[in-house]
């Protein structure tokens, strides 16, 4: 089945920056890198694209530990990437290190990410296609 299509408008707010409205009226505002002549004041799109990789995944762990009765305090990860020196220099490889809050088994939260990274984060799904995703994640108990 296809989900009904969701509309975006990106248009250009100052020279080299650009904000993207949702459907739902959301603004998020992105820039080129100071290389490439942004001003420093917004991310710039690549930065978008990990920070989405890496809060659909918490995201999505969060609410699947919620559903099986395992409601973590906290979720907290750690990203690092790496991408071509070729253009258009995409992404080769995203390491993440994850850190979930609470008094939660391993084996649990071990399934659960593994079912996020592989099966319900369309982001990372999409992105595992073409750049090499590697996780490490660890369970730590509340501090008391």
């Amino acid at each position: 089945m296809i989900s009904p299509s969701v509309t975006m408008q990106v248009s250009q707010v100052e020279p080299l920056r650009y904000m993207a409205k949702t459907s739902s009226g959301k603004e998020i505002i992105a820039e080129p890198s100071g290389i490439l002549g942004g001003k420093g004041e917004y991310p710039n799109p690549m930065e978008y694209l990990i920070a989405s990789i890496g809060t659909c995944i918490a995201i999505k762990t969060h609410i699947h530990l919620t559903k099986i009765g395992n409601e973590p305090d906290q979720i907290g990860i750690g990203m690092k990437y790496t991408r071509f020196q070729s253009p258009p220099e995409i992404l080769e490889q995203i390491h993440l290190v994850i850190t979930v809050t609470g008094h939660l088994d391993e084996t649990v939260v071990n399934k659960a990410i593994q079912d996020t990274m592989t099966l319900s984060c369309p982001v990372n799904v999409m992105i595992s296609r073409i750049a090499k995703v590697t996780w490490e994640f660890r369970v730590k108990k509340p501090d008391i």
